[in-house]
C-alpha cells in the first residue's frame, strides 16, 4: 500500500468504528470485519513488531465479535486464525478457536484449515484426523486429499505411502477438471517426496526443480530441494 493508500484507509476505519456499535447486529458484523480487514493490511505492511503487534490484537477482538454474530463468514475466521496465530498465544487458545470454526460450519473447507493448525503444532496424527473428515465431508476436496498425501508421506511410514498415492492420484484427477496451478504443483512435490523416499533421489531432484522452473519461490519445493542437498 502507498502513504495515500495508508491514509485512506485510515479514514475509513475512522468511519468503520461507529457501525461496530450500531443496533444492527448484520452492520455490527460487517463494520468489525472491514476494520479488521484494514487492519490486517496495515499489519502486513508494517515491518515493526512492536507497532503491528497492538493491531492484532484489536485485529481478534474485531472478528471474535464478527464471527460471534455472522459466523457464516468464512474470511473472517481466516483472518481471524491467522491474527491469533501470528500473536504466538497458546495452543489451547487456537485449538478453542478450532472448535468454535467447527460448531459453526463443519465442512471440508473448515476441516482444512483446523488440520493446518494442528500441522502447525506438529500434532500431526489431529490433523490427519481432521484431513480425514474433511474428505467425508466432500470426496471432492482437493486441499483435503493433498493434506492427508503429505501427512501420510511425512510419517515416513513405507505402509502408508500407497494410500498417500490413492490422494495424490485423486487430487489430480480433480485438478484436471478444474485446474489450480499452485495446488498442482504441490501434487508434484509431494510425488517427488514420494519419489526421494522410494530410493531415487535423482528423478526426485528433476522433478522439484521443474516445479521451481515455473514458481521459483515455491517453498515447499525449495526447501525438499534443499534437504537432498544434505
Amino acid at each position: 500500500l502507498s502513504v495515500q493508500g495508508m491514509r485512506a484507509g485510515d479514514k475509513l476505519m475512522d468511519k468503520l468504528d461507529p457501525l461496530t456499535r450500531h443496533p444492527d447486529k448484520r452492520v455490527v458484523a460487517e463494520a468489525c470485519y472491514f476494520e479488521a480487514l484494514l487492519l490486517s493490511l496495515k499489519a502486513a505492511m508494517t515491518k515493526d513488531k512492536k507497532t503491528s503487534q497492538p493491531n492484532l490484537a484489536r485485529i481478534e477482538t474485531l472478528l471474535r465479535r464478527s464471527v460471534e454474530l455472522q459466523p457464516g463468514n468464512q474470511s473472517a475466521w481466516d483472518i481471524l486464525m491467522a491474527a491469533v496465530s501470528a500473536q504466538e498465544k497458546k495452543d489451547k487458545e487456537l485449538i478453542e478457536l478450532c472448535e468454535a470454526r467447527l460448531r459453526a460450519r463443519d465442512d471440508a473447507r473448515n476441516r482444512f484449515f483446523v488440520a493446518k493448525v494442528f500441522e502447525e503444532m506438529n500434532r500431526y496424527a489431529d490433523a490427519e484426523k481432521h484431513l480425514r473428515a474433511g474428505i467425508k465431508c466432500n470426496e471432492s476436496s482437493t486441499f483435503n486429499h493433498v493434506g492427508l498425501a503429505a501427512v501420510l508421506l511425512r510419517s515416513n511410514d513405507p505402509k502408508r505411502r500407497p494410500e498417500a498415492l490413492e490422494h495424490l492420484e485423486k487430487a489430480e484427477e480433480l485438478l484436471a477438471k478444474n485446474e489450480y496451478a499452485a495446488l498442482s504443483d504441490d501434487v508434484s512435490v509431494l510425488r517427488a517426496v514420494n519419489t526421494a523416499l522410494t530410493g531415487d533421489p535423482a528423478l526426485a531432484r528433476v522433478m522439484l526443480e521443474s516445479v521451481l522452473g515455473r514458481d521459483e519461490k515455491h517453498d515447499m519445493a525449495g526447501k525438499m530441494l534443499k534437504v537432498l542437498d544434505r
